[in-house]
């Protein structure tokens, strides 16, 4: 055991001494090469946001616009297209990520509400996980239904304007 301790003094101390007289121009050119590039890399001032600019603002936009990205960058490819195509088609202008934000929100949320609302009525285990349950496929789903309903609306109001349409051509 003493062999071992004296062992790690000896290579704690010759890593220290090395790191403490070992000094090169490469090094030192290197540091204060990635130090200047730091420096210009710090936002100017205006470029900071405003902090007399409201909290939802200068937190929760930037914050919910990260989680925005993140959720778009997670989605496969294929799926973000449909997505695309089918806001597109509704005449909805949202981006995809933002949809998949609200689904989840109306997934996450409303069902929780309906538990609460449930449990404070005394409703019985059986019956709360059957309303949970419930209310989570219509979170999931009333988006999805309420988006297709807007593209057969669109899709009718279209096919009303076309004879119109082709009677200006």
């Amino acid at each position: 055991m003493a062999i071992m301790i004296a062992f790690g003094t000896f290579v704690a101390v010759t890593c220290m001494v090395y790191g403490l007289l070992f000094k090169t121009d490469e090094l030192d050119e290197s540091i204060v090469g990635r130090l200047g590039n730091l420096r210009s890399m710090r936002p100017n001032r205006a470029a900071l946001p405003d902090l007399e600019a409201p909290f939802a603002q200068r937190v929760l936009a930037p914050l919910f616009t990260s989680l925005i990205g993140r959720i778009t960058g997670m989605l496969p490819s294929t799926m973000v297209i449909r997505l695309e195509g089918a806001l597109q088609r509704a005449g909805i202008q949202m981006s995809v990520g933002r949809f998949i934000v609200l689904v989840g929100i109306s997934a996450g949320v409303v069902p929780l509400l309906g538990l609460l609302f449930m449990a404070s009525n005394g409703a019985s285990p059986k019956n709360l996980l059957f309303t949970y349950g419930v209310l989570l496929a219509l979170g999931v789903y009333i988006p999805r239904m309420m988006v297709l309903s807007r593209i057969k609306k669109r899709q009718k109001l279209i096919w009303k304007a076309l004879p119109d349409a082709f009677d200006l051509i």
